[in-house]
């Protein structure tokens, strides 16, 4: 995703808020960090891919950390319909600090080989963190790690 049409989704996205959806966990920084990079769900071999910023415009209120993370499947082929994801932590490791969030779906269309969601949380500065999803098929949950994500300054 190109930084122009992140900044046109994070414009999009200011002010939206949670569906009602369960509180997303605490887990321990060790799990997260210890969370694979691929993960087979579904007979599907799965990775993560993120687009992080946060917009440092100097003003009254704090501006948080948004995000947008796209699971894609490994060989490019369609991921089935009982793959989703509801939930990311943010992990700085550096500090040992995590941040957590609810996913949002992107309302535009997506290829058929790629989940593609967006959050917001507290603001966090660091020149890089790791990305975890967590990932539902059926009655089942995994955990999807993207380490060392970079995170983007928008002023």
């Amino acid at each position: 995703m190109r930084p122009l049409t992140f900044i046109l989704l994070l414009l999009l996205l200011i002010g939206c808020k949670d569906h009602g959806i369960e509180p997303t966990p605490d887990i321990p920084i060790d799990e997260l960090l210890q969370t694979p990079t691929t993960i087979n769900v579904a007979e599907k071999s799965l990775f993560l891919k993120t687009f992080l910023g946060i917009d440092l415009m100097p003003g009254p209120e704090r501006r948080p950390l948004y995000g947008a993370v796209y699971i894609i499947t490994t060989d490019s082929s369609q991921i089935p319909s009982s793959i989703s994801a509801d939930a990311v932590w943010i992990v700085y490791k550096e500090k040992g600090q995590v941040l957590k969030s609810l996913l949002n779906d992107v309302n535009e269309p997506q290829p058929p080989y790629q989940i593609a969601k967006w959050f917001k949380t507290d603001p966090i500065l660091a020149p890089a963190v790791d990305v975890v999803v967590r990932v539902r098929s059926n009655s089942k949950t995994y955990l999807l790690r993207a380490p060392d994500q970079r995170i983007y300054v928008v002023y």
